[in-house]
């Protein structure tokens, strides 16, 4: 077993600076990579990303003009797309959205970040509709992504701070657990092209810095979100397309 700092540094240095990274891969285990959230004191969070097999190979992740990116990424891999989409919590002219890049293995490896047919460039810019105001912390707070190679669609549950509410649950809330879902996402970058947002509903009202997870059920395919309520339960729910 190998163990490696992700700021390429001896594993004696502090890689305080360097947080959350979340490791995926394609089926055939070809490049690994870990998108993380990069924190150094007086300047903006971003994310790097992190690639296996040449350890500690870190790049920026490459942000579309007129977006801004923050912190709390997350990574997916499309078998059926035969692309990497990496996201974090974003916004564009103040309004807060999830950003999300993509690109392919081959791509990858030369720093390229770049999808669809033809291909076009996909640096990381909004998937689902801005909205709130991201100067004042109405965000979409620590969002993660899932491909559902089997349907073919693209989902994200994020925390939303936006005073819109509309929770599933009954309440008008300042914050709600958030699903966004892109069905029949084909391989242009999540939304727009062959890949736009289709779904946008909200779950229930949620404690204080709660971060979503979104995943597959593997028999009935129905998408599942794991979060923390206002009641500080954690709470499983499931949704069909």
């Amino acid at each position: 077993m190998g163990y490696y700092e992700m700021d390429g540094a001896d594993v004696a240095n502090n890689c305080g600076y360097y947080t959350e990274g979340y490791p995926t891969a394609p089926q055939d285990g070809s490049t690994w990579v870990i998108p993380f959230q990069r924190t150094i004191p007086n300047a903006p969070q971003y994310t790097s990303l992190d690639t296996w097999p040449t350890p500690s190979n870190i790049a920026g992740l490459p942000v579309a003009g007129g977006y801004a990116s923050a912190g709390d990424s997350w990574s997916t891999w499309s078998g059926f797309t035969g692309q990497l989409y990496v996201s974090n919590t974003a916004s564009k002219n103040n309004q807060s959205c999830v950003g999300i890049a993509a690109t392919t293995p081959a791509n990858l490896q030369t720093g390229a970040w770049k999808c669809g047919i033809p291909q076009k460039a996909c640096s990381l810019k909004c998937a689902n509709t801005p909205h709130g105001d991201a100067t004042t912390g109405q965000i979409d707070d620590g969002p993660s992504i899932f491909y559902n190679d089997v349907d073919h669609d693209l989902w994200i549950a994020a925390a939303d701070y936006s005073p819109r509410g509309f929770c599933s649950d009954g309440f008008f809330s300042l914050r709600c657990i958030r699903v966004y879902g892109f069905t029949n996402c084909g391989k242009d970058q999540p939304g727009g092209g062959s890949c736009p947002q289709t779904v946008s509903r909200g779950l229930r009202n949620f404690a204080v810095a709660a971060h979503p997870t979104v995943k597959m059920h593997p028999v009935t395919r129905w998408t599942m979100v794991a979060y923390r309520d206002v009641g500080n339960a954690i709470r499983l729910a499931f949704l069909d397309r």
